[in-house]
């Protein structure tokens, strides 16, 4: 029908030799347009198979990096610290910023907006965020109640130390979870390696930030650490001095190393990875020698008193272990270092973690001891 609608300049209609040449064109143009079609439908399957790879070949080269650290992390992986030290590190930030660093992060911040699967929990978080803020008010007020009514043998119970502990990581938590989804959305945008890798030290530090937000909180003039467990102010305070240099130094740092671990096959790790970790190092001694001029016992003997060799031994163990590891590095064990320490770190952690758990049970037999005392009274 539409060849019978196609005239000639003048009107007249086409004649069989015009005809026979217009068929053959059209018969050739829904021709290429179906193997414009058939290879659309290719380039797509083979894009497809293409990430599938790329996601299996990162994965395979995970578990060897894994191994590797597992099996081999004794042995040096950088070259030693030399006088050209100080050069090379000018000479890779230099190379680090040519990398089209802005550009990717800004293409990769675009992808994260515009794909449904990082928009999604982005949006939920900066949710969560806002709710935290506007309920803060009502989480002190909480605290104050609270606080007023330990020690008080007819109001105090033990299930105030529980909404305590849990309303308190509760509020803690939107901002590491806000973080934990940034770096999930850099992860995602693959296209771009160095938001990858930024990603993958964003996500790193969520742990740490999250144990770091929830001491802050239990260390309100109210929270759990002074009005539950009766610690003395003076000493938790001395304690959180620090604070803000582990959110704004020690954080930024570890996700920089884990970033330059995971950069171009730790290209630059020797450099900028190595300076990193020699800052996070000083940074822990000091943090750790405020903790020990805090009072914090890592071992109590019989009597329950934390002044004692074996405490002062641990904690001065304690304060050696980050100089250690960074003469470690400096002569080029620098993954060993990084290993050793992240163990020791999860070790004190742990502790920590141990250490709350006791005055938790502690804070319940007082409150039973009270109870039987006012009882038998």
């Amino acid at each position: 029908p539409l060849l019978r609608q196609i005239h000639q300049a003048d009107g007249q209609p086409l004649t069989a030799e015009q005809n026979r040449i217009l068929e053959a064109q059209l018969r050739t143009q829904r021709e290429l347009l179906n193997s414009l079609l058939q290879g659309g439908d290719t380039l797509l399957l083979e894009l497809t198979k293409l990430k599938v790879s790329n996601g299996q070949l990162e994965d395979a080269l995970k578990e060897v990096n894994e191994a590797t650290h597992r099996y081999l992390f004794w042995t040096s992986d950088v070259r030693p610290m030399t006088i050209a030290w100080p050069l090379e590190i000018a000479q890779d930030l230099r190379r680090l910023i040519s990398l089209d660093t802005f550009s990717q992060l800004g293409k990769a911040s675009v992808m994260m907006l515009t794909s449904k699967e990082t928009i999604l929990p982005l949006f939920g978080a900066l949710i969560l965020v806002g709710c935290s803020i506007y309920s803060r008010r009502y989480f002190t007020r909480f605290l104050e109640r609270s606080a007023a009514k330990v020690g008080k043998v007819t109001q105090d119970h033990f299930w105030l130390t529980l909404r305590t502990l849990f309303w308190s990581i509760l509020v803690a938590s939107p901002l590491p979870v806000l973080w934990m989804t940034l770096g999930y959305g850099l992860r995602e945008a693959w296209p771009y390696p160095l938001a990858v890798a930024i990603g993958d030290g964003v996500t790193a530090t969520v742990p740490l930030l999250w144990v770091v937000m929830i001491c802050a909180t239990f260390a309100r003039p109210n929270g759990l650490f002074i009005a539950h467990f009766g610690w003395p102010r003076e000493r938790v305070s001395r304690g959180m001095r620090y604070y803000l240099m582990s959110i704004g130094l020690i954080v930024p740092l570890i996700m920089a190393l884990m970033m330059f671990d995971n950069l171009d096959d730790r290209e630059f790790s020797g450099s900028l990875g190595r300076l990193c970790f020699i800052l996070i190092c000083g940074a822990l001694a000091v943090v750790t020698l405020s903790l020990k001029k805090a009072g914090i016992p890592l071992y109590l003997n019989k009597e329950g008193s934390g002044d004692n060799i074996t405490n002062h031994m641990l904690w001065n163990m304690m304060i050696g272990a980050p100089l250690v590891a960074i003469l470690a590095s400096a002569v080029g064990y620098l993954a060993t270092a990084q290993a050793l320490l992240a163990r020791l770190e999860t070790s004190v952690a742990i502790w920590f973690l141990l250490l709350v758990v006791y005055h938790v049970i502690r804070r319940w037999m007082l409150i039973q001891r009270r109870r039987l005392a006012v009882d038998r009274a």
